[in-house]
């Protein structure tokens, strides 16, 4: 659930920054290459580690459009890929670089 909230970001900055320059010829694409590594895995046991490398050795690597990712998820479209978050997250988030930092500590 955390890995899929820390993602979530990514792909709407990419929908809003598309969307405003998308006329300009400016395409913006958020992309998840693969699985990748970490210490986080030695929190998993060898058996779901085992089902990971099965899942990922017969999988054929392919291209994600609007389209097939709303057709294999159907509740991404207005979560993940939805206009009004991705505003929203795009203006606060100049909020947040236009707030002072705060003084280190």
């Amino acid at each position: 659930m955390a890995y899929g909230q820390s993602k979530t970001p990514s792909v709407l900055l990419a929908v809003e920054a598309d969307r405003r320059w998308g006329a300009d010829g400016i395409t913006a694409n958020a992309v998840m290459p693969c699985g990748i590594w970490t210490n986080l895995q030695r929190h998993v046991s060898d058996e779901v580690r085992a089902g990971w490398a099965r899942l990922t050795s017969q999988r054929a690597p392919r291209l994600a459009n609007d389209d097939a990712v709303e057709a294999t998820h159907p509740d991404v479209r207005e979560g993940a890929l939805g206009p009004v978050a991705a505003e929203r997250l795009w203006e606060i988030s100049l909020a947040l670089l236009e707030a002072p930092f705060p003084a280190p500590v």
